[in-house]
Parts: C-alpha cells; sequence; structure tokens
C-alpha cells in the first residue's frame, strides 16, 4: 500500500534573513514568508491530499494556516513532535558566534554528533527518537493516504533519513529551503524520494 509525504519547510522568517538559530524560539514568518506560504497554498491546491501535520510553532503553523485555506476540506492537526531541534543557549545566536561558543565542533558539522548537545538544547539522537514514533504512528493510522507534513529544516532531513533508512551523517546536505516541498513515497520496506527541496512554485505568482 503507497503512503505519500508532501514534505514542506514554513516560509521565511526575520530570523532566516539574518541566519539566527530559531530551534524552538516561537518567530512568525515575514512578509515573504507570508508570500511564499500564499504560492505554496496555491501550488498545492493541484494535489490531492488527506491530511495536514504541521509543527505547533508559529512559522510552520502560518505556513499549514495557508495551505489549509486552499484545501478546507482536510483536517489540520498540530504535533509537538514536529517541532525543531530545541537549540537551548545557542538559540537566537548567529551560526559565526555558536562556532565561537563550541569547543567541540563547528556547526556545519553537528550532523557527525548525533548524541551532542547545545547547552539546554536536544541531540540529533532525541529528535530522530520522537519523529521516528510519530512516522510508525502515521504509516498505522494513515497508510495509503497522502500526508502534508509542514515542519522545520531539521527535523524534516531527519524524517526523510527514516523514510529512507539513511545515516545520520548523510543528512547535512542537500540542505531544505523555506517553503519547499519534498515528495517522498512509502511502500512497505522501501521509500523512493520522487523530489526534494522543490522552490519553482516560488517563482510564479505576483507577491501579495
Amino acid at each position: 500500500m503507497k503512503t505519500q509525504f508532501l514534505l514542506i519547510r514554513h516560509g521565511e522568517t526575520e530570523w532566516n534573513t539574518k541566519n539566527l538559530m530559531q530551534g524552538s524560539t516561537n518567530i512568525p514568518l515575514n512578509h515573504v514568508g507570508r508570500s511564499q506560504a500564499k504560492k505554496l497554498g496555491i501550488t498545492l491546491q493541484k494535489f490531492p491530499f488527506d491530511i495536514i501535520y504541521a509543527s505547533p510553532l508559529i512559522r510552520a503553523l502560518m505556513t499549514a494556516r495557508v495551505i489549509h485555506t486552499y484545501h478546507p476540506e482536510t483536517h489540520l492537526i498540530q504535533h509537538n513532535s514536529l517541532k525543531e531541534r530545541t537549540f537551548g543557549e545557542y538559540e537566537g545566536k548567529s551560526y559565526n558566534e555558536i562556532n565561537a561558543l563550541s569547543e567541540r565542533f563547528k556547526f556545519s558539522e553537528c550532523w557527525n554528533y548525533p548524541f551532542h548537545r547545545s547547552p539546554g538544547g536536544e541531540s540529533l539522537y532525541e529528535v530522530r527518537k520522537r519523529i521516528q514514533k510519530f512516522f510508525d504512528q502515521l504509516l498505522f493510522s494513515h497508510a495509503g493516504k497522502t500526508i502534508v507534513i509542514v515542519s522545520h529544516g531539521v527535523a524534516l532531513r531527519i524524517f526523510l533519513g527514516i523514510a529512507l533508512n539513511l545515516p545520520m551523517e548523510s543528512l547535512g546536505v542537500p540542505s531544505l529551503d523555506n517553503a519547499s516541498i519534498t515528495l517522498l513515497e512509502h511502500i512497505p520496506h522501501h521509500a523512493h524520494l520522487h523530489f526534494i527541496n522543490y522552490t519553482k512554485h516560488l517563482l510564479n505568482h505576483d507577491d501579495q
């Protein structure tokens, strides 16, 4: 039985433009992000799907709510398992500041250290554990359905890694851009990635 996942990263925020670590900090979409969410909604009108799951963090939830306005017949459910990795004391800091604070490794190398926690934060292993449980629940509850997942860069790459059975250290690339779409198909014991980080829809429609 084929289950499809449309994985969507939230639209742009001011912290994205400033390259600040967001993590669990609740930063809303900026003007560009709201426009991106509308373009997502218009584009996804062409795709029939059965349900939307979203991180409860406002940047993802705002994105999901706009998509939902174009598919009002579907249910939109918030789920804590889709929250971004918590980065604790690193949140609100630039990547250069984080690199200066961390004596063990540069932030760009974080995928090679799945058990490392920033002060007050989560390890990649802990994020994987909660997303694995959620992924298993989706396959049990929505087998054969098409599911939209609106979440965050790290969380979505871990979701992909679980579905495709990839090692953690391979998930650093490619990155997922704001408001990108990734299509994943799952059948028992096998998953197929149709496309990843699709953003051509953001070039369409006038900004509003």
